[in-house]
């Protein structure tokens, strides 16, 4: 996978406005990443971050390693982000960096879009010191999106088997939102209306567009609340990983 156009990624760690028909992802998703990142990320760790994008998730990890070098986070992905902050250019499986060099190595929403992405685990390995941790996520329900870098969705069981041949332990995993919540995405999604060419209609469809969004966002969070259930269907999926 090899692309020079600079991409859009999300650039903080804050659960989008609940008018956002992505809500309901990012509410369960981030929640439960922010967690294990508490749980894992130490003081004087050196996190890499795979597809780091925007870096989101940077000012939090920072918080965690308390690195006053500021060496505790880089970023390396295959295009440079919308707001400039990739350290490293490289491909997913083939990074320039030398073998046991990070204590943590995250990998958030990018395993769908290497083709080989067998080898990204296997190169999260190499770079991951004796001991380390692997924090890796990928949706099974998700729109198409990057088109045409988007390849695959991902089982607990895809998930699972993936670390395991690769040699790392797990130590943890969890599914983000559950049938509802895929539910109340999928139709935030199929609901949205067309475009329209007219500027008065286009107004019309944007009011529409986010009242629409906001009462499904609402209602679809509150049945997920009250009637969990990720063993069926999940939004997304994330796992930890021990080498």
């Amino acid at each position: 996978m090899n692309r020079s156009l600079i991409e859009y990624r999300i650039n903080s760690f804050c659960t989008t406005n609940v008018l956002d028909r992505n809500y309901l992802h990012y509410k369960y998703f981030h929640k439960d990443l922010k967690n294990i990142l508490s749980t894992y990320v130490q003081k004087d760790d050196i996190v890499l971050d795979i597809g780091c994008g925007n870096k989101p998730y940077e000012r939090y990890i920072r918080s965690l390693t308390k690195r006053a070098d500021g060496k505790g986070y880089v970023g390396c992905d295959v295009a440079q982000s919308s707001d400039f902050r990739v350290d490293f250019l490289c491909d997913a499986t083939k990074i320039p960096l030398e073998s046991e060099s990070f204590n943590i190595v995250i990998c958030t929403q990018v395993l769908e879009h290497v083709y080989d992405f067998e080898n990204v685990i296997l190169e999260a390995y190499r770079l991951l010191k004796p001991e380390g941790v692997l924090i890796v996520s990928a949706p099974l329900v998700w729109p198409h999106h990057e088109i045409p870098y988007d390849f695959f969705r991902f089982t607990y069981f895809g998930l699972k088997k993936l670390l395991l041949n690769s040699e790392f332990k797990i130590e943890y995993q969890c599914a983000n939102g559950g049938k509802w919540a895929v539910l109340g995405l999928i139709f935030a999604h199929v609901l949205s209306p067309s475009k329209s060419k007219y500027f008065f209609i286009r107004k019309l469809l944007s009011l529409f567009n986010r009242v629409i969004i906001t009462i499904l966002n609402i209602v679809f969070c509150f049945l997920d609340e009250i009637f969990k259930d990720t063993d069926y269907i999940t939004i997304n999926h994330v796992f930890v990983g021990k080498k």
